[in-house]
């Protein structure tokens, strides 16, 4: 392959527009060019677009790195590579491209305007915190909680007519006979925790989010199967004609026609939303109700309807992925998120009005490098202390 065409390749790579087969040529050349060949073919496109003269030898291999982990289909992108070499080359010390699943850390200044901005953040940000882990708060009917980040593998208890059994990160519910006894169990993450794997009686699975909670029966046994819920679930429901799976979450009822689906209705959300990953689902609250398509959304403000017919769905599933992915958000957004992830407070010392994107982002990465991503935007700045992050225009 000539420079040119690499250059054209990695260009495109940057911009999110290569087709699958000139991924694969990029792919090819990631995995036989040696690093002095990236180097001598992309070193012009580098000096073109920015005051940076080069990068070092580790600089090119994390690029060489990160291509071949690039996912193989179009990734989502709302800035170029020109605008965000421009953008950071004067407002920060890390340049962040951000695609579908990765982002990639090169860094861009000379050593006095790295200094400085290194300076200013280490002012700022006095501490660091870690991100969400697997975690949840189990409680029994009689109100015993049990947490089970850490307990035991093996049965932790009895519970009506079933059987509770912990896995690792799997909880499940294993019904041993039909009884009249309803018992009901509540699994609760609080901020900074999720819960990824409840097996409820009849099969079913659950996926709880930060700061969310389920109400369950320990074993089905009326006529329908009925659970209530707050924040974020994904459902993926097994499904019985006779024994009708329905959800509840802030007063709205989403009935189970056989389906996989994410409910997010968090009560500082102005909205309540409903997704459809496969299958159908009906979702109504007093006399207004929808069935829904796979790929459709239902939203519920206070007590409006309405059907967004083409959601992103990567975009919806990304927490439940390991990702942050929200594309031209509020800040505010944003840090609503953040804040259940790693159990921080938000204080604003101004309203924000400007929008922000994480694309990709892992929510494995501490909350300074994920502020650093905004930042780098030019949009927004942040001060961290303690567990309280201050936002600043």
């Amino acid at each position: 392959m000539e420079h040119s065409e690499l250059r054209n390749l990695f260009a495109k790579y940057m911009e999110g527009i290569l087709s699958p087969s000139e991924y694969e040529q990029l792919s090819e050349a990631a995995q036989t060019f040696p690093i002095d060949d990236w180097q001598e073919a992309l070193t012009p496109l580098i000096e073109n677009i920015s005051t940076v003269e080069t990068f070092d030898e580790q600089e090119w291999k994390d690029i060489v790195e990160n291509i071949l982990r690039q996912p193989r289909r179009k990734p989502t992108r709302t800035v170029t590579m020109k605008w965000w070499l421009r953008r950071i080359a004067v407002a920060a010390s890390v340049i962040l491209i951000i695609g579908t699943g990765i982002y990639i850390a090169i860094n861009l200044f000379n050593n006095k305007q790295e200094t400085e901005i290194v300076e200013t953040q280490e002012k700022r940000f006095k501490n660091d915190v870690q991100p969400g882990k697997s975690g949840a708060i189990l409680t029994l009917d009689n109100g015993q909680q049990v947490i089970l980040d850490s307990l035991q593998n093996g049965m932790l208890a009895e519970q009506g007519n079933s059987n509770i059994i912990k896995q690792g990160d799997r909880l499940s519910y294993n019904q041993q006979q039909t009884t009249k006894e309803v018992v009901y169990n509540t699994i609760t993450t609080p901020r900074g925790r999720q819960y990824p794997n409840l097996v409820l009686a009849d099969g079913s699975r659950v996926w709880l989010d930060a700061a969310s909670s389920i109400r369950f029966p320990t074993s089905f046994t009326g006529r329908e199967r009925v659970v209530e819920i707050t924040g974020q679930v994904w459902f993926d429901v097994i499904h019985n004609a006779k024994v009708p799976f329905k959800v509840i979450a802030n007063g709205i009822e989403i009935n189970d026609l056989g389906t996989e689906f994410n409910v997010n209705a968090y009560d500082d959300e102005e909205v309540v939303k409903t997704t459809l990953i496969a299958g159908l689902i009906k979702v109504g609250k007093n006399d207004k109700s929808v069935t829904m398509q796979p790929g459709q959304q239902a939203i519920f403000q206070n007590d409006n309807l309405s059907l967004n017919k083409n959601v992103n769905l990567d975009e919806v599933m990304a927490w439940k992925t390991g990702y942050f992915q929200s594309d031209n958000v509020t800040v505010e957004s944003v840090m609503r998120q953040l804040a259940r992830w790693y159990d921080v407070d938000i204080v604003y010392e101004k309203h924000i009005t400007k929008r922000v994107s994480l694309l990709g982002v892992p929510r494995t990465i501490t909350m300074v490098n994920i502020l650093k991503i905004m930042e780098a935007t030019g949009n927004v700045k942040f001060k961290i202390d303690g567990r309280t992050v201050t936002v600043m225009p």
